[in-house]
């Protein structure tokens, strides 16, 4: 969502009392947080062709729009630190082992299968890829 939306959805909910604003910035769908150290999942990972229309799965029907974006590490930690703290939390979430399209698209070698050609998936649903646990993976993982 574009940075103004977020920011109006973060004070309406602030307004009217709600406790927490549980904020996704990793999918399989996109990645949308920046990581100066791994910066791929930003340049590849933050993109997709387009998007399922509906619930089109058989046969699969996209609506050929690309859509990218991510919010940089500043706007992130700004967010997060200036809110209305008495009446809303931004609980920011980087998902794991799953939800990882996005992040194996830009780094393959994370992921369980040497041989897989990892995708920003354009579908919603589980996927079977998932980061593989090794020291080099939990270093990338304990940058955020």
């Amino acid at each position: 969502m574009p940075v103004e939306f977020v920011k109006k959805y973060i004070d309406l909910m602030s307004q009217y009392k709600f406790n927490n604003f549980h904020w996704h910035l990793t999918e399989d769908q996109g990645w949308r947080i920046e990581i100066k150290k791994y910066p791929k999942p930003d340049e590849i990972g933050s993109k997709r062709p387009e998007t399922m229309k509906e619930k089109n799965f058989t046969p699969y029907i996209g609506d050929g729009v690309p859509h990218e974006g991510f919010y940089t590490r500043s706007r992130s930690r700004m967010w997060s630190l200036t809110q209305k703290r008495d009446t809303l939390t931004v609980i920011p979430e980087i998902e794991l082992p799953g939800h990882s399209s996005a992040a194996l698209a830009a780094y393959p070698e994370f992921g369980c299968s040497a041989d897989h050609k990892y995708k920003v998936q354009t579908t919603w649903g589980i996927f079977k890829e998932v980061y593989w646990p090794t020291k080099k993976r939990f270093s990338f993982l304990r940058t955020f």
